[in-house]
């Protein structure tokens, strides 16, 4: 399912933005896009469970390594290249693979909103003000 995120990320920076490296930037926006929900996910269970948030440089963190382990995965060990030149698809089906990539965007940037107000409610709810937790 990655592969083929990534290789429409791919192809959008590289059809429709023209860019001059896409491969360095589908692996940048991925990385964002999968620290959007890790971080939203993670702040969720942290509050939900424990009462507790973290900063936002635990969230720059969580970003920064995911692009660290993205371009190992894909620029170094060239797995973005052996990608692209099998040019995925699910069952087959170009629309079912540009849908769920949308979908994933989407739900991404979701919780980057939503997941805050979320996370808000139940410091809240706890009895903790978000803006005094470490």
């Amino acid at each position: 399912m990655f592969s083929v995120i990534y290789y429409k990320y791919y192809l959008f920076y590289k059809r429709v933005l023209k860019e001059k490296d896409p491969y360095i930037t589908a692996v940048l926006s991925f990385s964002f896009a999968q620290s959007l929900l890790i971080n939203a996910i993670l702040k969720m269970v942290l509050a939900y469970f424990y009462c507790l948030s973290y900063g936002k440089w635990g969230g720059i963190g969580i970003v920064i390594f995911l692009i660290f382990i993205n371009y190992i995965f894909y620029i170094r060990k060239k797995n973005g290249q052996r990608i692209v030149e099998a040019a995925p698809e699910i069952f087959g089906s170009h629309v079912l693979s540009v849908l769920l990539t949308v979908i994933f965007t989407c739900v991404a940037i979701s919780f980057m909103f939503y997941g805050a107000d979320w996370e808000i409610y139940m410091l809240e709810k706890c009895g903790s003000s978000p803006w005094e937790i470490f």
